[in-house]
């Protein structure tokens, strides 16, 4: 059977789009993710939901303001009832808007990670946290790119969710929530695929997800964190074979080389790559005469500066972002708050590539603004040749300072 499905398809990419609707299987949202299959939405349903919506991404700014001086207890609750509000308000009407569904996606997505995660493992609910501002962060960037509402790209926007969540699954500490959060991602992906408008494009990529997701083990039972390991490691290979596929098809990722590809350090201002790890973004936002870049993170809105031109303890790290002999390596961006990054920002920075992307990286120790709560003694930071963060004696004088700005 395998054998023949591997020639059909082969053939229907040889024959075009007729023959790949007789390949297609029928698909299905995954489980709990029963979201409505309208691709375009008629004027009428645009006036009717245009102020839902308008309200919805203030709703979600003063969210993301408000939990500002929360707990990350208080914080997820705050979120998650903000959240619900709003995917409520909308639901007598049924109308899918991308905003809507990145909402509904997170709220579920949290409760697969509290079905399979240890919450009283430290760490844990501050990154469910962080998934959900994540998530607030990307339906308002999708109300914004919606423009009229009239259009819904499922395949692009299916491509760069499925990311997204591969993304954040990299900083989750329990194997079974990885696992389980990498194998809802890719089946996100294949019915956002199913449900474009130009859904026979994507033949090749919807039936390799069904068949790999034909046989993965049945989502009740529940596997070791031995076997999550390795079943996790198919699901990102199956997963990386699906996005580089899609990076050719038209319409599903932005029109953009991998940073790798390119000559940085000779880029352009305003010059945006894509990571070759996860596929985020990252914009060149100024270059200085001596050579100090500044480079935004397009998934978090950080931005990050060069690296500072001499080695200090925690302790002085903290002030050498305000400093005036760090003025061009932060760009010489007068109006811009740099701070020293969170142990956090370092953690999501590296998921998003940025080792791939700025300079002065290698051979250096970062310090964070994170204490060890467990031994005041030490402090967090960044290994630039690894991409780890480690705790260190925050009296050591050979920590570099990177400046962050924007959270």
């Amino acid at each position: 059977m395998k054998t023949i499905l591997t020639v059909v398809l082969f053939v229907s990419l040889l024959l075009g789009p007729s023959l790949r609707a007789e390949t297609l299987p029928s698909v299905s949202a995954p489980a709990g993710f029963d979201e409505g299959t309208e691709t375009r939405l008629t004027p009428a349903q645009v006036q009717e939901i245009l102020p839902w919506a308008t309200n919805s991404k203030q709703t979600l700014e003063d969210l993301l303001e408000l939990i500002k001086t929360l707990s990350d207890r208080q914080a997820k609750a705050k979120l998650i009832a903000g959240f619900q509000s709003i995917v409520v308000a909308s639901a007598p009407r049924r109308t899918e808007t991308l905003l809507r569904v990145v909402l509904d996606r997170g709220l579920k997505i949290v409760g697969e990670i509290d079905q399979a995660a240890d919450l009283g493992i430290p760490g844990t609910l501050a990154q469910e946290v962080r998934l959900l501002k994540l998530t607030a962060k990307l339906a308002i960037s999708y109300f914004q790119n919606e423009g009229d509402l009239v259009s819904l790209p499922y395949a692009r926007f299916g491509a760069d969710y499925a990311r997204f969540l591969m993304n954040l699954d990299d900083a989750l500490f329990a194997a079974r929530a990885q696992y389980r959060v990498a194998v809802t991602a890719l089946g996100l992906l294949q019915w956002d695929l199913f449900r474009d408008q130009n859904k026979l494009t994507f033949a090749p990529e919807i039936n390799k997800i069904y068949q790999f997701l034909q046989n993965m083990p049945n989502e009740e039972a529940r596997i070791s964190d031995q076997d999550a390991v390795m079943q996790l490691r198919q699901v990102r290979k199956i997963f990386q074979l699906v996005n580089a596929s899609l990076d050719h098809e038209a319409g599903t990722a932005p029109v953009m080389k991998q940073c790798q590809n390119m000559d940085l350090r000779k880029a352009p201002e305003n010059t945006i790559c894509r990571t070759y790890k996860t596929g985020a973004q990252w914009q060149l936002v100024t270059r200085t005469e001596k050579g100090h870049e500044v480079w935004k993170d397009i998934n978090t809105g950080l931005l990050w500066s060069d690296t500072l031109d001499s080695h200090s303890n925690f302790d002085t790290a903290q002030d050498r972002c305000h400093a005036h002999d760090s003025f061009d390596a932060r760009g010489q961006l007068a109006d811009v708050n740099f701070v020293v990054p969170s142990a956090d920002d370092f953690i999501t920075a590296e998921q998003d590539g940025i080792r791939e992307v700025v300079p002065n990286m290698k051979y250096q120790f970062f310090w964070s603004s994170s204490v060890n709560p467990n031994y005041a003694g030490t402090a967090f930071g960044f290994d630039g040749d690894y991409g780890n963060v480690v705790g260190f004696d925050r009296s050591s004088l050979d920590g570099s300072v990177r400046c962050v700005s924007g959270r």
